[in-house]
């Protein structure tokens, strides 16, 4: 019996919470927030924190709460499943080695993710104050280069996966 993790199991689990988050974000958009939650995140200044948080209703900050709780679910699922990936794509690649490291970006991503949560946490139980604005800011765009990262060496990993099937088809394999 293989000891392997299932990534169709984690990619499900990480497809159903972005479906979630994403459902949740859907009233986070206004003209203040033209990105939603993005826009949250990537704010980088107190006031431009203040001035979207103010621009949410009472209902509207709750929603943006569970998705902050929900995040940190959802990062879990999405570090595995990338990390499976980008170990599957070494692999195909034959740059076995890489696909540890690459895959361990994820995780910092997620750390990052993590971060930036609390960050906005704060921000939203009380004032959006420094450093925190600031901090989330840096943690979101580092997150996102690093989750941009890992996705085009999946990339990468599933056109040599292409690549190996089409060879194998031309010589009958």
């Amino acid at each position: 019996m293989s000891t392997k993790p299932p990534f169709g199991i984690w990619l499900l689990a990480t497809l159903i919470l972005q479906g979630i988050l994403s459902w949740v974000s859907v009233p986070l958009v206004n003209e203040t927030a033209p990105w939603g939650l993005f826009s949250w995140q990537l704010a980088g200044t107190p006031e431009r924190a203040q001035a979207i948080l103010t621009s949410w209703d009472q209902r509207t900050q709750l929603l943006a709460a569970f998705g902050l709780g929900l995040d940190y679910l959802f990062m879990l699922t999405y570090a595995v499943t990338f990390n499976l990936a980008c170990r599957w794509s070494a692999q195909k690649l034959g740059w076995d080695n890489w696909g540890g490291w690459v895959g361990s970006l994820v995780w910092v991503a997620a750390l990052l993710d993590a971060i930036e949560n609390a960050c906005l946490a704060i921000g939203l139980l009380g004032a959006a104050v420094s450093p925190y604005p600031e901090i989330a800011a840096f943690g979101a765009a580092a997150k996102f280069i690093l989750l941009l990262f890992a996705l085009g060496w999946i990339l990468l990993g599933g056109i040599a996966a292409l690549r190996q099937k089409a060879s194998a088809i031309r010589h009958g394999r």
